[in-house]
């Protein structure tokens, strides 16, 4: 399993992705993408264009706005963009293969319309737990193939 631990610049706030889970959970979540910062790339306008382009550098985490004071989700929204977007935090991410999710031998899952040779999960902060990063990806994978989300390649 690999990991990324370090500077990350918050790329956006969106309730959108989840906003059917909201509704049918009665929750309050949002998706924060961001976006690891090499060693110097914010001192550099260029090589920070460049790795904002490129999608494949580019994370997210669910974050549960519930507890957070607001009359509503937008303006909660709208609170947590302003003191976020565009400035850097610590994040970790973790990334696990296929073939270290199961013990079946299988190196990839499908679904219609993509093909996944692994699975990711990221924290903000500091998170130093392999085991329970481990544990939650195989729980994760094993959900997705009880629930036909995916099925092995």
């Amino acid at each position: 399993m690999e990991k990324t631990q370090g500077k990350a610049k918050v790329l956006s706030i969106s309730a959108e992705p989840l906003q059917d889970y909201n509704e049918e959970n009665d929750t309050q979540r949002v998706v924060m993408s961001f976006q690891y910062v090499t060693e110097g790339a914010e001192d550099n306008d260029l090589q920070a264009l460049i790795e904002g382009l490129s999608h494949n550098t580019t994370r997210t985490v669910i974050l549960d706005l519930a507890s957070l004071e607001g009359e509503n989700l937008k303006k909660k929204i709208a609170s947590l963009k302003s003191k976020l977007e565009g400035n850097t935090i610590v994040c970790t991410t973790y990334v696990a293969s296929i073939s270290e999710l199961n013990d079946e031998g299988h190196a990839s899952v499908k679904t219609d319309e993509r093909t996944y040779a692994s699975l990711n999960r990221s924290y903000v902060g500091k998170f130093d737990d392999e085991n329970a990063v481990l544990q939650s990806l195989k729980d994760r994978l094993q959900r997705s193939i009880d629930n036909a989300d995916f099925e092995w390649a």
